[in-house]
């Protein structure tokens, strides 16, 4: 869920084996961006800072997205993205299916 603390409205995303990211107005129970995020099932879906949506997949690739808009792809992973994180502005940390870790810095 995200807040958005400048209208109040809340936020649902959610991602699946399509590779669409839909989000909706939670009180309006509407849906307002369905995203053609990925090529393969997303993995992972969080919200971070700003209200920007951060997903990764099995195809290899996480994104950095607002509602309409992609802001980061990172597609040099060798194997599927299975979780990531933003732990603070502008750093991303990627985990891969073999336990593996990756750190990215937006530039």
């Amino acid at each position: 869920f995200y807040k958005d603390t400048t209208s109040g409205k809340l936020y649902l995303a959610s991602g699946g084996m399509d590779g669409i990211i839909n989000v909706y107005d939670v009180f309006d129970k509407t849906m307002i961006a369905c995203i053609p995020a990925h090529s393969s099932n997303i993995c992972y879906i969080s919200w971070v800072a700003g209200g920007l949506i951060i997903s990764c997949s099995w195809d290899k690739t996480y994104k950095l997205w607002s509602m309409d808009k992609l802001f980061l792809s990172n597609d040099r992973h060798s194997e599927a993205v299975w979780t990531c994180k933003s732990p603070s502005a502008g750093l991303f940390l990627s985990g891969m299916q073999r336990q593996s870790t990756c750190f990215s810095k937006l530039q």
